[in-house]
């Protein structure tokens, strides 16, 4: 059966490879193996099918497995799993972390865990669904402000501050939908100033913000008092975490549902996690170098040539595509030219903001991005999107 959706031509793309700087997919109109660049992929560092991590995985499967049969309060927790959560709570400078299957469960785990009907979520509107899902689950009252608007967030503050007993701010560290930063010393000062307690999803800043790499709070010299973040991200695994003070951590161990009532997140994952985590230890100043001059490539050839929703700051790059232009013509001529990006359709962002979505990987060599660029140029001079 020969697929004759051209929009899903460029979904639920089969790759029968493993996924690194280029991988190997079935075409969905020729039914054949085509090799392609990959760059829309999350996986930022390109760690998970590196050589030197598979030894490691192995020996740490060899002594403890792959899965368990419980939950970590009961009997689900391992030496492995242990060692993450200090690993965790190293790299975002806290005194405890907690494990989660996903990061999607972690924010969940969090706010119906923290929060009570007493209490009100001020989020910013571009927060990631799952935060969403956690305040529709927990009940808890809650109030948006318009993209990084400090003076929207300010109004709500000094508006609901007499009428709830806690407030917590809700934002994340780099935005995956433009590639644009929060402005997190701003939102810091303001929940100071009104007694708000902080939560950052620092999910796609991990592992690539920062000089050391270590997200959002290391970019922008501050802290917070709650971070929720994803192995699925730079480190390519899965698995979600908290990292906060270990008294809140003691407490949501024991409050958060989704942590107590699920089974632990086999070991097999945790000694990948745990492998590509040694690696990047040893290997993310060039890797971080790597991604940073990628970037600065791509903003110098394109600054006059296309529209980026916003100045990419670490290693997502968004390309908008005209309303008048159909967005399935562009990826089919990405596609086409060998070329693995993310398009962002009606109606998951409205319709005249459609988007290619570029994710950059530490893997990618110099003549990748430079054919990346020349054929974005081609593409864009062939339909006048400039």
């Amino acid at each position: 059966y020969i697929n004759e959706d051209p929009v899903r031509d460029f979904y639920m793309r089969e790759i029968v490879s493993p996924v690194t700087r280029d991988v190997e997919i079935l075409d969905n109109q020729t039914l054949e193996q085509k090799k392609m660049l990959m760059f829309g992929s999350n996986g930022y560092l390109d760690l998970a099918n590196n050589d030197e991590v598979w030894p490691s995985i192995q020996e740490k499967v060899n002594k403890y497995g792959i899965g368990l049969g419980g939950p970590p309060l009961l009997n689900g927790y391992t030496t492995l799993h242990k060692k993450l959560e200090t690993k965790v709570a190293q790299l975002k400078n806290k005194t405890g972390a907690m494990l989660f299957s996903s990061g999607y469960t972690a924010n969940l785990g969090l706010i119906t865990g923290l929060t009570t009907k007493k209490d009100l979520v001020i989020f910013d509107e571009y927060s990631h669904a799952s935060l969403v899902d956690g305040i529709k689950l927990s009940q808890v009252k809650s109030r948006f402000f318009t993209h990084n608007n400090m003076e929207m967030l300010e109004e709500l503050l000094i508006e609901n501050k007499p009428k709830f007993r806690n407030i917590f701010i809700a934002f994340e560290s780099l935005y995956s939908m433009d590639g644009d930063t929060a402005p997190l010393n701003k939102i810091v000062e303001l929940a100071k100033k009104y007694g708000a307690y902080t939560i950052l999803d620092d999910c796609h800043a991990t592992g690539v913000m920062g000089e050391k790499g270590t997200g959002g709070c290391e970019a922008f010299s501050t802290s917070v008092d709650f971070i929720v973040g994803s192995f699925s991200k730079a480190f390519s695994m899965t698995g979600g975490f908290i990292c906060a003070d270990e008294s809140y951590i003691d407490y949501l161990r024991v409050f958060s549902r989704q942590y107590m009532f699920s089974t632990s997140m086999p070991t097999l994952f945790v000694a990948g996690i745990l492998s590509v985590l040694e690696s990047y230890e040893k290997n993310k100043v060039a890797l971080l170098k790597r991604i940073k001059s990628h970037r600065e490539y791509i903003m110098q050839e394109l600054k006059q040539k296309v529209t980026f929703a916003a100045i990419p700051e670490a290693s997502i790059v968004v390309l908008r595509v005209p309303s008048k232009m159909d967005i399935t013509v562009i990826n089919k001529e990405f596609h086409s030219r060998n070329i693995f990006v993310n398009s962002i359709h009606y109606p998951a962002v409205p319709i005249d903001e459609q988007r290619i979505r570029i994710s950059l990987m530490a893997s990618h060599t110099s003549e990748d991005i430079a054919y990346l660029v020349k054929n974005i140029k081609e593409i864009w001079l062939k339909y006048n999107l400039n």
